[in-house]
């Protein structure tokens, strides 16, 4: 029917595109779902008003017919087409005080008209009302909208509505409903894929959970038996993926277990990859499609196997397919790389996707060059013109920022400004020293035994490493590979981590002498920890996501000429020693693995370098965030990774030895064994009684004024940011110099929502910007530490909050 009487009979008119699902009631009563482009209908807003009104008064009507003349037709519309409302249908809403009005969800009964009219269409849709409404009288208020020849065919109840204009917003809901979920146990069946079980144990649990949890009738039962296509479109849509090769997904070939001996044996082999669109079938096509894009390839050739030299054969489709693929967002600058990106990969032909982008040109220079050289694809493409004025609208927008001199502090991906970064931070790198001018032999004499023990194991262990490195391809086929070192080193307070550190950074310095840059580095997550130890902080080693109103950012991949910089200084590099790592969350730690694979480009565990963790785990926790041994949650991996799953990156790779020599409380054993019981948070009654003595009533200000006054000036700790700020204030009021008030120069970056506003705005524009800083100021935590007005005065303890420069 739908063939022979809308497609080739166009009773509706000249179908250009179409698309229909068949759909099962909770009863199992079947139903379709349509959704019809017809060519040349008119769009409101576009055509005038008298046209669309003939359109659809031609193609669809709600009157009943005369009983006498059409007796058949009278009678499928009195008994299919009236709507009866039901409670489904009902909605409840309040009228006044105590007055509740009971109003149907779905418009009936529908307003009487004489003729057929057009209502505005941004109010009709700002109000969730119809456009437009059918003649109609007082009988047939209550007729679902037909078209005659339709109904007489399908003997059924129809629903044929005008979608009256032609963005995607109505297309978008649509299809949306159209597509729905199935009703199932989506959360139980999430909770299987996301268990610790194995690969084979999980797909037959999901098998079993999808046989049983969704609800089928004896009709759809019938159908699927049958062969009876559930759903039918005009274009078939083909998925292609354009991220960028480090992030693109791969088939497997092998069995896992093959895949994981394979990649331990050879990390560097591809062997186990399958053959994919973009690296293989669409670089090797035919000489006769050599001009052929991406873009076309897809939408213009099917494969067809090979011929007997072994060469690809293609024959043309006969009816185009349509391309898709992920959209990234040009305004938000995480994404514009791979924006760009996209957009070369579809619609440049190429045979070698490392030429796209030249070594040290950004994404958007290429970009730029491309456009330059294949103007033939910005004219045959659809497509690429519309991502185009993207571009275009995107530069307006930023046209208008740097006239606003909004620019002036915003850090874009391939920004001077970051590439300044990123060397400053490399310039650290290549500055970090061995501390004292010790040799290697006073620092091991000086080792406790803990520490000797843990030395000469991971000495022990990068001495085989080198010997393996030594070796020639064909003895590393032979023997065992030496995996990288990921160890973690406990240790209470005073157990010399902070030394054993240096002894291990000059080992791996001594190893390596003959490299010429930088072969240990050393960071902690703050920037007091790192000043410690002499280094940097683990976010500007590995230019990681910062902390943004209270979260971590999203994962966000280092442009180009930034990457190559980092490789360069980086290259040497044979061991991460990760110190006070208790305060490391589990996302972070992903964050570090990542961007040690993208540096190192290595998909083995931290891009297959030694890295040693040292702290201990019962001290500062992550300010926000789970502890580094915890699994990142299945929530926060799908909205910072846009991943489904992931393992325990600690417990499946990081190994574990500890300190317990304590040389700063070694003539004191009574207070470090108090001490290691609050650590633990099991103090015995001896511990609190000895800690109860030295509890003082007095105000902790006057407490530490006799304190100072004595020659003690001790740092005061709380537990509560209130409680610091009321005893700073204190302590300000009682110093004899003036107190002085700084205030905060406020510039909102507007990123992401950028609008561009007339002189006629501005006094709105203020407005905005005034409760905005009202908001900011409620919480220092959104402005990154920062107070909007700060309190100074001669005397006065400081404290840096935002890490300036940790040197200094």
């Amino acid at each position: 029917m739908f063939n022979k009487v809308l497609i080739k009979g166009q009773v509706l008119g000249p179908v250009s595109k179409f698309y229909y699902k068949k759909e099962y009631q909770a009863r199992g009563a079947p139903h379709y779902h349509c959704l019809i482009w017809i060519a040349n209908a008119p769009v409101v807003g576009e055509s005038r008003a008298e046209d669309v009104i003939r359109f659809i008064d031609e193609r669809v009507t709600c009157n009943i017919p005369n009983k006498d003349t059409c007796p058949h037709l009278h009678e499928i519309v009195t008994r299919y087409q009236l709507h009866k409302c039901s409670n489904y249908c009902k909605k409840r809403r309040k009228f006044s005080k105590n007055v509740f009005v009971t109003k149907g969800k779905f418009g009936f009964p529908r307003p009487v008209y004489e003729e057929t009219v057009l209502k505005n269409v941004q109010k009709s849709m700002k109000a969730e009302k119809r456009i437009y409404h059918l003649k109609q009288s007082e009988e047939e208020v209550r007729v679902n909208d037909y078209n005659p020849l339709l109904l007489l065919l399908w003997k059924a109840n129809i629903d044929v509505s005008f979608t009256s204009e032609c963005s995607l917003a109505l297309a978008d809901y649509v299809s949306g409903y159209v597509t729905k979920a199935e009703r199932g146990h989506m959360q139980d069946l999430w909770q299987d894929i996301l268990d610790d079980r194995g690969i084979y144990s999980k797909l037959f649990r999901i098998g079993i959970r999808c046989l049983d949890s969704r609800p089928i009738g004896l009709y759809e039962t019938c159908d699927i038996l049958l062969g009876e296509p559930l759903c039918r479109k005009s274009r078939e849509v083909s998925w292609i993926d354009v991220e960028m090769p480090h992030k693109r997904k791969r088939n497997l070939t092998k069995k896992l277990s093959e895949v994981e001996e394979t990649a331990a044996n050879n990390p560097s082999t591809e062997d186990f990859y399958g053959e994919g669109l973009v690296t293989h079938f669409y670089p090797n096509r035919a000489q006769e499609h050599e001009e052929y894009c991406l873009y076309d390839f897809v939408a213009k050739l099917t494969y067809k196997g090979k011929d007997k030299n072994g060469e690809q054969i293609y024959r043309p489709l006969q009816k185009e397919r349509l391309p898709n693929f992920i959209d990234f967002d040009v305004y938000k600058e995480n994404q514009r790389d791979s924006f760009y990106y996209a957009i070369i990969l579809l619609f440049v032909p190429f045979r070698n996707e490392d030429e796209l982008v030249h070594d040290g040109e950004t994404v958007q220079e290429a970009f730029d060059r491309h456009i330059v050289d294949h103007e033939r694809c910005v004219e045959a493409n659809e497509k690429f013109r519309k991502l185009l004025k993207c571009r275009e609208k995107l530069k307006d927008i930023q046209d208008a920022r740097a006239a606003n001199r909004e620019e002036e502090n915003d850090v874009e991906d391939n920004d001077p400004q970051l590439m300044g970064q990123i060397k400053d931070a490399m310039n650290d790198v290549r500055d970090m020293d061995t501390g004292s001018g010790l040799t290697m032999q006073e620092r091991e004499s000086m080792l406790n035994v803990d520490q000797k023990h843990i030395f000469d194991h991971v000495k022990a262990h990068l001495l085989r490493q080198i010997e393996y490195e030594k070796k020639s391809k064909q003895e590393k086929e032979q023997s065992e590979s030496v995996k990288p070192l990921h160890m973690f080193i406990s240790g209470v307070g005073g157990t010399g981590k902070s030394f054993l550190i240096e002894a291990i950074k000059a080992l791996v310095k001594s190893l390596w002498s003959t490299l010429t840059k930088q072969t240990c580095a050393v960071c902690a997550p703050t920037g007091l920890a790192a000043y410690n130890v002499g280094d940097v902080t683990a976010h500007r080693l590995f230019q990681l996501p910062i902390e943004h109103n209270g979260q971590c950012a999203s994962y966000w991949s280092i442009p180009k000429a930034s990457h190559k910089v980092m490789k360069t200084e980086l290259q040497d590099l044979k061991m991460v020693i990760i110190d006070e790592v208790s305060m490391v969350s589990s996302l972070n730690l992903t964050y570090i693995h990542m961007r040690m694979n993208d540096i190192f480009k290595s998909d083995e565990w931290f891009g297959g370098k030694n890295v040693l963790f040292v702290g201990d785990i019962l001290q500062l926790p992550p300010v926000r965030g789970q502890p580094v041994f915890d699994k990142v949650t299945a929530s926060t991996l799908k909205y910072r990774l846009g991943s489904m799953g992931a393992v325990n990156i600690w417990r499946d790779t990081v190994t574990y030895d500890k300190l317990t020599i304590n040389e700063r409380q070694k003539t004191d054993q009574k207070f470090s064994e108090m001490l290691d019981k609050v650590r633990r948070g099991f103090p015995d009654d001896e511990t609190l009684a000895t800690l109860s003595e030295r509890v003082f009533s007095a105000p902790i200000e006057k407490k530490f004024k006799i304190l100072q006054q004595g020659g003690n000036a001790p740092v005061c700790l709380f537990p509560k940011v209130d409680m610091c700020k009321e005893f700073n204030e204190t302590m300000l009021a009682n110093l004899p110099s003036p107190t002085i008030k700084i205030r905060a120069t406020n510039l909102i970056n507007g990123t992401g929502n950028i609008h561009v506003c007339r002189k006629k705005d501005d006094d709105d524009l203020e407005k905005k910007v005034e409760k905005k800083l009202k908001e900011l100021n409620k919480d220092i935590n959104n402005t990154g530490g920062l107070e909007a007005k700060l309190k100074l005065a001669v005397g006065a303890r400081v404290m840096l909050r935002c890490n300036v420069n940790v040197e200094k």
